[in-house]
């Protein structure tokens, strides 16, 4: 909330907004991602049907009328009493006028937010009711980013690019749990300060299905993507600083992690080592990390052992064609199972 929903993707504000309306009693049609015909939401709540528009914009980008018009079209398709419109920012004057003619309820960011707060934060406030409500509090907080994280760099792609098409430099970083519990984090986008030039940047979106929130496992490391537009920054490298604020539930600042970009750490854990970061077999793992290992005790004890000996097996691996076919076909055969049996669950 404090960001607007701009550190996630439109696909799962799109499923944040389903989860909300359910919350409050809505039945609730998930339409296509694609092709959705100007809805992206079917309501259905005593006896009336409302065609909804879900708009995750920045504050500066306004609902035109195009976007309304969107939803007027969906009416008609889907056969609704209603339309809505649901933004992250405002609407322009044109938009308010044409949405009044044709009778389209639209929610801003102010009347979403108030709306949130009064399904899920009992009406208040997301600042006090979280600062009321925190759990397993981590005192000497002013050490808390020494004590806590350790960060290191992957790789830096100069030629990445955004979801929407646009240019960029992606950059990958581990993020380890360096402490002796499991901790709730949510993440801001990093910034970047150019050892050359001085100029700070931060990024403007997370690769997707990348991890930037949910449970950092004691000991156990995540990959963070993010991309910096390259018409902000020619050049990022090694020797730049990168910022890095942590927020983690309990404390009421959050930790700042403020490194130098070291030369790339080359960490090779089993599963990329099989199937390569960018493959639906490595997301799909990550999910069932997240989804389901961290949930139980069994689960979290699996992922601290696998991120402490996965690069060893994989050096030995590396060293024998025999052995790197086997633990190939090994762990190949394992994962396998496993997303059958998700799939199946």
């Amino acid at each position: 909330m404090p960001h607007r929903f701009q550190d996630i993707g439109p696909y799962d504000f799109e499923k944040f907004m389903a989860v909300l309306f359910r919350a409050d009693g809505y039945e609730v049609q998930e339409t296509e991602y694609s092709g959705d015909f100007g809805a992206d939401l079917i309501l259905t709540k005593d006896g009336i049907v409302t065609a909804v528009q879900v708009k995750r914009y920045a504050s500066t980008s306004l609902v035109t009328v195009g976007d309304v018009n969107q939803v007027i079209g969906a009416t008609s398709y889907y056969k609704t009493h209603n339309a809505l419109v649901v933004t992250t920012s405002d609407f322009t004057a044109p938009a308010i006028t044409i949405a009044k003619s044709a009778e389209v309820f639209l929610w801003n960011w102010q009347r979403l937010e108030q709306y949130i707060s009064t399904v899920f934060l009992n009406g208040q406030d997301y600042h006090l009711f979280y600062g009321h409500h925190t759990s397993d509090v981590i005192e000497n907080a002013a050490s808390a980013s020494i004590d806590l994280f350790e960060l290191n760099l992957l790789e830096i792609n100069l030629e990445g690019q955004t979801s929407d098409g646009q240019e960029s430099i992606e950059v990958r970083i581990a993020l380890n749990n360096t402490s002796d519990r499991n901790l709730t984090v949510h993440l801001d986008f990093p910034i970047v300060i150019s050892k050359r030039t001085h100029r700070q940047v931060t990024a403007i979106q997370w690769k997707e299905n990348c991890f930037f929130h949910g449970v950092l496992v004691s000991e156990a490391t995540v990959e963070l993507a993010c991309h910096f537009l390259k018409e902000q920054v020619d050049l990022i490298k090694p020797g730049d600083r990168m910022i890095l604020h942590v927020h983690v539930a309990g404390m009421q600042a959050p930790v700042v992690i403020d490194e130098k970009l070291q030369n790339p750490k080359r960490n090779c854990y089993i599963v990329t080592y099989c199937y390569g970061r960018d493959t639906n077999e490595y997301r799909d793992m990550i999910r069932f990390r997240d989804q389901t290992l961290t949930k139980s005790l069994l689960g979290r004890m699996f992922v601290n052992l696998y991120y402490r000996y996965s690069p060893w097996l994989v050096q030995v691996a590396q060293k024998s064609f025999i052995l790197s076919k086997c633990l190939r076909y090994i762990i190949q055969g394992m994962l396998s199972l496993i997303m059958s049996l998700l799939r199946r669950a």
